[in-house]
């Protein structure tokens, strides 16, 4: 109850007090530090888009939104969210956003077209029923157009695989404004890859949010050949159980060239695309 009462007079202080906007030409990519998972926030201009929201895989610790997440988003001004994509239904990626959709206005929450698991994509529906956001499931083909931005869904739900099934139900979608691309991987791993690959839907990319935490199931030599990113930026946490990133997958980063940015070794990393320029600024980890 402490922690709300500070979160709700955070928030006001905050709405009154805005932080800067994003930027005004190109966008940026903020991979937030939240430990062991996901949060990627896109911004440009007024507009703010939540890719996953990290959690623990403790599911009843639903309050790790309102106490990891949301600080962040506020403390960088970011008072109401365009929409919240759940890539997938997994604790590390989605459970902090039950707390963003009970905090925040949102415009609207999207869910992957796979199964749920632990029924998270259910909490996240009852929530954002109680907070009167609408919610869509966003099928492979989507294409949501902002009046000067672009997201396209690249990959979403599919056929239930024998590894990995729900992360290789991901969404893969791929953020464009003023000719930059970030491609946004979720928690996808190879037979994900090798069907975009096969379907030529890879596209050419500026930034790789790279798949799965830089698991070895994940981010093969051909899709990276394929999206030729310039950069790359990988979430998880210090230290993790999973010994993620896998030596194997720095390595194939390494030989393609990829410079990787961390948020083990760097904490919250914010690359800004512009039409020209790009520019990396993280925190540091203390």
């Amino acid at each position: 109850a402490a922690s709300s009462g500070m979160a709700a007079v955070l928030f006001v202080a905050l709405a009154f007090f805005p932080g800067p906007a994003g930027p005004a030409r190109g966008f940026t990519v903020e991979a937030l530090d939240i430990g062991q998972g996901d949060a990627i926030l896109v911004r440009w201009s007024r507009h703010a888009l939540l890719v996953d929201g990290g959690g623990p895989f403790d599911v009843e610790a639903a309050d790790f939104g309102r106490t990891r997440l949301l600080p962040k988003l506020l403390d960088r001004g970011v008072t109401r969210l365009d929409a919240v994509l759940a890539t997938h239904p997994h604790p590390d990626h989605a459970l902090g956003l039950l707390a963003i959709l009970e905090e925040l206005p949102v415009g609207v929450l999207w869910l992957s077209s796979g199964q749920d698991e632990g029924g998270l994509f259910r909490r996240l529906n009852v929530a954002a029923d109680g907070a009167g956001v609408p919610v869509a499931v966003v099928a492979k083909g989507t294409i949501v157009s902002w009046s000067d931005a672009r997201l396209t869904v690249l990959h979403s739900g599919g056929p239930l695989r024998k590894v990995d099934a729900i992360n290789n139900q991901s969404v893969v979608a791929v953020f464009e404004r003023d000719g930059r691309r970030a491609l946004l991987t979720g928690d996808a791993g190879a037979p994900t890859e090798r069907e975009l690959v096969a379907e030529r839907r890879v596209p050419v990319s500026d930034l790789l949010k790279v798949g799965h935490h830089g698991s070895r199931t994940s981010t093969t030599p051909a899709f990276l050949a394929a999206a030729r990113p310039r950069l790359a930026l990988l979430s998880c946490g210090r230290a993790n159980r999973f010994g993620h990133p896998a030596p194997e997958t720095v390595r194939t980063l390494a030989e393609f060239g990829v410079p990787v940015f961390r948020t083990d070794r760097l904490s919250d990393i914010r690359v800004e695309l512009g039409p020209a320029s790009t520019r990396l600024a993280w925190r540091g980890v203390d």
